[in-house]
């Protein structure tokens, strides 16, 4: 991933790129500033809250590249897994996105 424009993240997906805003995640930016303050549990579960937050996006980035034409093969590169085991995780996400 590399940054782009200020508060964007561009990634490669197959062959096309797909950008990311991150001012726009307010559940992801809170539960990163929440990760130095508070007691132990309280970090604990704001990083629950942002390994929620971004297993979201990737499902949103797997429906967008899904869209733009990449493959399982290609996202499974690109997550480093295979294409079985990315089709089996997000195979939801496309069948929601071509519903739409």
């Amino acid at each position: 991933m590399e940054q782009r424009r200020e508060g964007t993240i561009t990634a490669r997906v197959g062959r096309g790129d797909i950008e990311i805003d991150l001012a726009a995640d307010s559940a992801m930016r809170e539960a990163v500033a929440e990760l130095t303050r508070g007691d132990v549990n309280q970090r604990l579960e704001a990083a629950q809250r942002l390994r929620h937050a971004a297993e979201a996006l990737v499902a949103e980035l797997v429906a967008e590249a899904r869209k733009k034409g990449a493959t399982w093969s290609d996202i499974g590169d690109t997550l480093g897994v295979s294409t079985q085991a990315a089709h089996q995780k997000y195979r939801w996400v496309a069948a929601r996105s071509r519903q739409s």
